[in-house]
């Protein structure tokens, strides 16, 4: 399910994953409480499915089937978005609000 999470989570990334150079997190302090809060309620929601998943042979072999289900949907539309290849520029423009000391001489 992490997988499948993580898939639908890059769904449509054109870029490097983790690997950008600079993103603005914005108002860390009043998302912060809503980031945890979701969190939990996410972890609490697939450790309950998968208890009762996980409770009998044909729960289990039901989960995994509609995991690699899901999997193999979302790669299906991954490919299908990334039909032409792209040029990746890693090298980002910094925003206007950050100040440049050039100390390199």
């Amino acid at each position: 399910m992490a997988l499948v999470l993580l898939d639908v989570l890059l769904l449509g990334f054109r870029k490097v994953p983790f690997a950008s150079s600079y993103e603005p997190t914005g108002n860390l302090k009043a998302l912060g409480p809503i980031y945890v809060l979701a969190f939990l309620f996410v972890t609490f929601g697939f450790a309950s499915v998968e208890r009762l998943a996980l409770g009998s042979t044909g729960g289990t072999a039901t989960l995994l089937s509609c995991a690699a289900a899901l999997w193999v949907g979302l790669r299906m539309v991954d490919l299908r978005q990334r039909r032409g290849p792209v040029s990746i520029e890693l090298e980002e423009a910094l925003p206007t609000s950050i100040q440049r000391l050039d100390l390199s001489g």
